[in-house]
C-alpha cells in the first residue's frame, strides 16, 4: 500500500491508504486531520502535520499508534528523513528560523544552522532535502535559474 495526501488548502479526509490488490482506498485509522505524510527510509514509521496546533505527528508501523513528535508555535516548515531514519532535518522559515534536527522517536530537537542567508521571502519556502552522500541541502528560490550549494560546518 501507499499514502496519498491533499493540499493543505483543499478540504481532505486525512491521510488515504490505497490497497494495490483490491484497488480500495480507505482513511488511515487516527490520520483523519493530517497531510504531508512521508515513510522513514526503513519504513517503521510515518510522519505527517496536523494543525490547530501546528505539530509533527508520528505513526509507528510496530504498534500502529499515532503521538505528537514536535509541537510548533508557528507553521510547520519543510522536513526530510535522514538516510537512516533516526531523525528528521526540519527546515523553519517562520518564528526561530534555521535548520534543526528531530530524533526519531525520542523527539530530540537540535539546531545545526540558522537560515539568515536564505531570502525567507520566496513563495516556495526553504524546502529541505538530502543529498547523495546524505547531507541536507537546501533550496532557495533566488527568481533566475541559478543553483546554489549551501555547507553547514559542524
Amino acid at each position: 500500500y501507499t499514502t496519498l495526501f491533499r493540499s493543505p488548502d483543499k478540504p481532505f479526509k486525512g491521510i488515504q491508504i490505497v490497497d494495490l490488490s483490491t484497488r480500495k482506498i480507505s482513511i488511515m485509522p487516527g490520520a483523519e486531520s493530517l497531510y504531508v505524510p512521508v515513510w522513514s527510509p526503513d519504513g517503521k514509521y510515518l510522519v505527517a502535520i496536523g494543525q490547530n496546533p501546528s505539530r509533527l505527528m508520528l505513526y509507528s508501523a510496530d504498534t500502529k499508534t499515532w503521538r505528537e513528535l514536535k509541537r510548533f508555535d508557528v507553521n510547520w516548515g519543510w522536513y526530510v528523513w535522514t538516510k537512516d531514519s533516526k531523525s528528521l532535518y526540519v527546515s523553519l522559515s517562520v518564528g526561530e528560523n534555521g535548520l534543526y534536527t528531530l530524533t526519531v522517536p525520542e523527539g530530540k530537537w537540535e539546531k545545526l544552522s540558522d537560515l539568515e542567508r536564505i531570502d525567507q521571502r520566496s513563495p516556495l519556502g526553504n524546502y529541505v532535502s538530502i543529498t547523495p552522500d546524505g547531507q541536507p541541502a537546501m533550496m532557495d528560490d533566488t527568481s533566475v535559474s541559478q543553483i546554489y550549494s549551501l555547507q553547514f560546518r559542524q
